[in-house]
């Protein structure tokens, strides 16, 4: 009796066997069969599979300890295959879901060891990729403890000192062209509407709208199976006009005499008719224009720990020519140096949660040398020097290879050293005399952004 039950175990251990090599082998019978029609059934796979897009991933081996045996001969139709089941084709799925042409799961434009690596907003990117991208920004600007210096009726110096409340909104976007794997070009557009957010700031600081764009182009020094180094050159045009009412308060105290004396002009004041008070003079006193031009370069490197992880660091200089222009003062130019440094890792936990994080710092020396101007009572130039940081993290889908959209947050803690230039160009009744770094500035942002790939 207990040989026959023996027996019967050994014979059911065998079954099982044989029954787990056999699906193995069904296993790879069907994922060749799904290969077959995608290359030779095209019509068929595409309305029973989900399309030609998920043929590269058939050409990877499948997962099965078992290496699948050759297809010989294809099935006299489509219909005699052996049928795919929906596990199969949704774990397919779910690694290329989103696939830009010509990558494969593991490799792409932006992608190493099957990591596709953000654009974090501090830090420039190694790499070169086709993409469209567009932005838009919130940001509030605190300043406490300010000191404005100006002259008062007597000519002697007043000191004011108050909370300096800036708010701001960007517009970005952006558009890369990769026109060879190692080299591409692109731009990025920048708009920007500033106003005051209390009563000194909107007075002395008024509200300013602006543009920058920036055309550059990446190349590719080397590329490895988890890192990349490239070099990246850019251009810098900017420009904008700033109001403030402080100047227009101004033209209008040096009027207010021949204003009061003049009906007909004392008339137009009290109707909000500046121009006719002034009588055309001093309209424009109110207004700084901004031009600044220049361009640099830095050196970017990329590395993926895996699929999940990997960060990204630059290091860069840029030189700027900057010009201020005013109705009263004419002209101050500057000539401006920057340098930098950044990192930022990131996180991804796709694709079972298709969700990123990256975070990014950056630190960044300023030097502005003002050239003398005797309208604005600078007899000598003036040199400022200033450290800033800045810091943000920022979460983003990643269900689509060929989509980045997310949530960035930031802060930045920055040395206010050129605000008390700008104020000499703003008015007249700034002291010339007095030219002083200003107390650490908080900028906080939030930001939406989308970047899609091609």
């Amino acid at each position: 009796m207990g040989a026959r039950y023996l027996l019967f175990a050994i014979a059911a251990a065998v079954a099982c066997l044989s029954a787990s090599a056999s699906a193995q082998t069904y296993d790879a019978q069907q994922r060749a069969a799904l290969a077959y029609y995608a290359q030779h059934y095209p019509a068929y796979y595409q309305r029973h599979y989900g399309g030609l897009r998920l043929w590269p991933a058939l050409t990877q081996p499948p997962p099965s300890p078992t290496s699948p045996p050759p297809v010989t001969s294809a099935p006299s139709s489509p219909e005699d295959a052996p049928p795919i089941t929906a596990a199969d084709v949704g774990e397919i799925r779910e690694d290329v879901a989103g696939m830009v042409s010509g990558e494969s799961v593991d490799e792409g434009d932006r992608t190493l060891r099957g990591h596709s690596f953000p654009y974090p907003r501090l830090v420039d990117s190694p790499f070169n990729a086709t993409n469209l991208y567009a932005g838009t920004s919130m940001e509030m600007y605190r300043q406490r403890d300010v000191r404005s210096v100006f002259r008062g009726g007597d000519g002697e110096p007043r000191e004011l000192r108050y909370d300096r409340n800036l708010a701001y909104l960007r517009l970005r976007y952006g558009f890369d062209l990769a026109i060879v794997e190692a080299f591409g070009v692109g731009v990025d557009a920048d708009f920007l509407a500033e106003v005051g957010a209390n009563s000194e700031s909107l007075m002395l600081r008024g509200g300013q709208t602006g543009y920058v764009f920036r055309p550059r182009a990446v190349v590719r020094l080397h590329r490895s199976d988890s890192s990349q180094w490239a070099l990246r050159g850019h251009g810098t045009i900017s420009g904008g006009i700033r109001a403030i009412p402080h100047g227009m308060l101004q033209s209008l105290a040096g009027e207010i005499d021949a204003i009061a004396a003049d009906p007909e002009r004392s008339g137009c004041l009290a109707a909000g008719d500046l121009a006719c008070a002034l009588e055309g003079r001093g309209m424009d006193t109110s207004q700084i224009r901004r031009r600044r031009y220049g361009g640099g370069g830095a050196l970017t490197f990329g590395h993926a720990f895996g699929r999940a992880a990997s960060v990204q660091l630059a290091a860069g200089a840029e030189g700027a020519r900057q010009i201020i222009e005013t109705a009263w003062g004419g002209a101050l130019g500057a000539t401006q140096v920057v340098a930098y440094g950044g990192i930022a890792p990131a996180l991804d936990f796709g694709p079972a949660f298709p969700l990123g994080i990256t975070a990014a710092y950056r630190f960044e020396m300023q030097r502005s040398a003002y050239e003398a101007s005797e309208a604005l009572g600078l007899e000598r130039g003036v040199t400022t020097f200033a450290k800033n940081h800045r810091l943000s993290g920022g979460l983003s889908y990643t269900g689509r290879r060929d989509l980045m959209l997310g949530a960035t947050v930031g802060v930045a803690f920055l040395q206010d050293v050129d605000s008390s230039v700008l104020e000499l160009a703003s008015s007249p009744a700034s002291s010339t005399s007095v030219v002083t770094e200003q107390p650490a500035a908080l900028l906080l942002s939030g930001q939406l952004e989308m970047r899609y790939f091609f």
